[in-house]
């Protein structure tokens, strides 16, 4: 504990960044550890799948335009899926 000390008294620096890294490390490994050593698998669930775009149109301006969606794969986590959407943007 001594050598940690400067002439002042006060703490180095140095000794402190070092004991905060330390503990850094500590944390972050017990958190990537702690899923693994309790035996249950981590497992993530889909929330949806997206849309895939049908066909794209642009307005008579050309200041807008149409996509024509229609859904990839059904997810119920939220509920049921709409199958079809028309997105408009102006």
């Amino acid at each position: 504990m001594e050598k940690e000390r400067n002439k002042t008294g006060s703490r180095n620096p140095k000794a402190i960044s070092q004991s905060n890294s330390n503990l850094l490390l500590i944390f972050f490994l017990l958190v990537h550890w702690v899923p693994l050593i309790s035996g249950k698998e981590v497992k993530e669930e889909v929330v949806g799948y997206g849309y895939q775009v049908g066909s794209v149109n642009s307005g008579f301006t050309g200041k807008s335009l149409t996509a024509d969606l229609s859904l990839i794969k059904e997810s119920s986590v939220y509920g049921d899926d709409i199958q079809h959407l028309s997105l408009v943007a102006r």
